[in-house]
Order: C-alpha cells, then structure tokens, then sequence
C-alpha cells in the first residue's frame, strides 16, 4: 500500500514507543495462547495502575510519559527479563540520559523504592507511585537547609549513634562492613529508622565492602532532606491540624464498634507502624507523643481528644522550620541549674527509684518481669515513690506495650523509663519556648 505525500502525517506520542516494547516484552515473556485477550487484560491493568497513582492536579498526560520513560529505563536495564533489579540497577536506570533527575529527586526515588531480602525491586510496581513523586517534587526548592535538630537530636549525635552500631557490626575492626551487615544495622531497633531512612541510605553505597566512617559524615543531611521532602510531599504531614486528622482516620479504621476509644496497646501499634513506614522516630518519641492522653482504669483511649496534642508534639518533633528554635530551647533548657530542673536535675534517682520498684516485685531474682506485671509497677509508681503524672504514667506503659517479648528485662527498661521522663520535661519545656518566640 502506498502513502501519497500529501496525506496528513500523525505525530507519535511520547508514550506509545514504551508502553508498547513493553507489551511486546510481556507477550513475549508469557506467551499467551490467546494474544487478544492477552492484550485486553495487560492494557486494562496497566491502565488501572496508571489511574489510581493520578492524583487531582496532576496533568495526566505528564504522569503517564513519565511513568511510561521510566518502565522503559527500566525494562532495558531488566536483561534478564524477570521484572527484577537490583538497586543499584535501578539507580543507573534512573541516572540515565533523558530523566534529568536532582540528585534529591534521584533520593526521593530511592526512598520511595523497596527491595526484597535479596536487594532486588519490583520496577513495575514502583514506577506508577515514582512518576507522581516526581512530578510533585518539581514544586521543591532544591536548596535543602540542614536543621540543628534531626528528631530531636543534634548532627554529632546522630553521627556517633551510627557509628556506634556501625562499630559492633565491625567484628574485624577494619572500618569496613558489607552491604548486608550495612543493611542489617540500619534495620536495627537502635536506629529506629523507617523503611525510607533504610532505602535512601541503601542508594547511597554499592554493593562491595563500605568504609562507614566517612559515609557517616553525610547521613545526617540525607535522612533531613528525606524528612524535609516527606513533610513537603506528604499531605497527612501538610500541618499538625491535617496530621491530627490522619491519626484519627487511622484509629477509627481499628474502631469496628465506633465506641471513639481504643485500647492503649492498639494506640502504641498505630504509631509504630506509622513511624517505621515514614516518620523514623524511635520509642522514646513515640512514648512520649502517646503520653498525651489521659487512658481510663480499663487502659482505653479516647483518641479524637488525643489526636490533636499528640499530633503537635509529634509535628514539632519533625517540622524542619522549628528545628533551630527547637535545639535552642533545648541548649538553654540544660544549661540551667539542676536545682532549677524538675525531673531530669536528678536523673539517678529517678533510675534508683524504679529499680527498686521493679525488683521488690521481681519475687524471682530472674531480671524480668511479664507485662501485666510491669504495668502494676508503673501504675503503682504513679501514687507513691515517684508520684508519677497520668502522661508519664502512660507514656511508660507505652514502651512496655511496645515491646516485643511478653516479659521484660527491667535493667535495661529502666534506662528507657528514664529518658521517657526526662523528654516530658523537655518537651513542656521546648514547647513553652517555641510559643514565646514565634
């Protein structure tokens, strides 16, 4: 058949050329009996997919070109056909010529990618959600400031925390650990990093031997411009009013009776979760962000009165605009006199006290004690000795609901019991601060 030159000549979207190499991969890849109903049901998910990661105000025609740019990166990357790459693969692929990512949206990819036990990603389930965030990252200034304050900690101490657990993975002392024992520290409870802390620092080294030390030096900055763009990116974390209303909406999913009250373990499982998906904030936080509320003799909360308080402290603890206010509040908080201190001016009899409570009940001699028990300690704790207030009270039943063994090692518990109490304080104090000086 010929074409006459003067017959309109159509131009071809940007899309067509991947969407359909990838087709002809997976037609390939399958072989479908039945090619047209093949078809239909490819076309129809890819589809779906493509329309439940389009938000409202994003340009549909961009989401999907760039959804479909980056399968195709990904599929040439993918020689072995099996829907898998390692991240490594998948950072080249998304470094590649014709992306032009930032190095902070080439982070942001990388937060927002998770690998399998193995380290390899599922590229087509990850390209939907990334073409969004790219697109929205567009709105990012590309000047990150580094805070004072990351999570409540300075950039040195977060430094020598890393490297401290860097160190005990180090058997040999070479300063040297592999990507796996890399992976396996920054999983661990001390860090209390989420899974996107875990995935943009994974992006950060390769896949041989990793000298940890100078690698040190630049998390702080990462894991703050990771925060900063989840706090700008994130609609739950737009403002403390629309995180309150995000924790109510997740605590009313548990509420199948719609009673408005929640038992005190379902509460400490709900910010958890939240915490290792994006937050990254450790159970000294948490505790003290689950403490703002005041639980009844059955340990329920009523969690629409919680959910603004705790969704304020928890947003001051993350805002990067505070953070300087924040560290500063927090310097002239410990300078002081620890006569001028409540709670924290003696710290080792706070630890004595609770020692001694925790053993006198410890019948045993064994160093644990199980739950149930540990909560009639703090309770008891409440009315004499300490005289703890309801937030401290609650907020040390919190840690003992967040732990994962049915029994506790008091020692150790102790020393978290004390941290817990001490914040409380600090936190009333930033807080007080913060208000007179903004």
């Amino acid at each position: 058949m010929t074409t006459s030159k003067t017959e309109k000549q159509y131009p071809i979207p940007a899309a067509l050329p991947a969407i359909l190499k990838g087709f002809a991969r997976e037609t390939l890849r399958v072989q479908p009996q039945d090619i047209y109903k093949f078809a239909a049901q490819y076309f129809k998910e890819l589809h779906a997919s493509s329309a439940s990661q389009t938000q409202p105000g994003f340009v549909g025609d961009q989401a999907a070109n760039l959804q479909a740019t980056l399968l195709q990166h990904f599929l040439d990357a993918d020689r072995s056909n099996i829907g898998l790459l390692h991240r490594d693969a998948v950072k080249q692929a998304l470094c590649a010529r014709g992306l032009a990512l930032s190095s902070r949206q080439l982070q942001l990819a990388l937060a927002n990618s998770d690998e399998d036990p193995e380290g390899f990603i599922d590229y087509r389930s990850v390209a939907p959600h990334l073409s969004k965030l790219l697109l929205k990252s567009q709105e990012i200034d590309t000047q990150s400031n580094q805070p004072s304050l990351l999570r409540g900690q300075t950039g040195s101490e977060t430094e020598a925390q890393f490297v401290q657990v860097f160190q005990q993975a180090d058997s040999d002392l070479t300063g040297m650990i592999s990507r796996q024992d890399f992976k396996i520290c920054l999983q661990s409870h001390e860090l209390a990093l989420c899974r996107k802390d875990v995935n943009v620092l994974l992006g950060e080294v390769d896949d041989g031997p990793i000298e940890y030390q100078s690698l040190t030096e630049s998390i702080y900055q990462v894991l703050a411009t990771r925060l900063e763009d989840e706090m700008l990116l994130n609609e739950d974390l737009a403002s403390s009013k629309a995180l309150s209303q995000h924790l109510v909406q997740l605590l009313q999913q548990q509420d199948s009776q719609h009673t408005g009250s929640i038992s005190l373990s379902g509460l400490v499982q709900t910010l958890y979760t939240l915490s290792q998906d994006c937050l990254g904030l450790n159970n000294i936080c948490l505790a003290c962000i689950i403490g703002c509320t005041a639980s009844d003799a059955t340990n329920y909360v009523l969690y629409k009165q919680w959910a603004a308080p705790a969704a304020a402290m928890l947003y001051s603890m993350l805002d990067p605009k505070i953070a300087s206010t924040r560290h500063a509040a927090l310097t002239e908080f410990r300078g002081r006199d620890e006569s001028e201190r409540n709670r924290s001016g003696d710290v080792q009899s706070i630890k004595d006290c609770l020692l001694q409570a925790f053993q006198e009940s410890d019948q045993s001699g064994s160093g644990h004690l199980a739950k149930q028990k540990c909560v009639l300690v703090i309770k008891g704790l409440a009315s004499n000795l300490l005289h703890l207030s309801q937030q401290e009270s609650v907020a040390l039943q919190s840690i003992v609901e967040g732990n994962a063994s049915d029994k506790v090692a008091y020692d150790d518990f102790v020393g978290q019991c004390s941290r817990v109490i001490v914040q409380l304080e600090e936190e009333e104090y930033m807080f007080q601060y913060i208000q007179a000086h903004t």
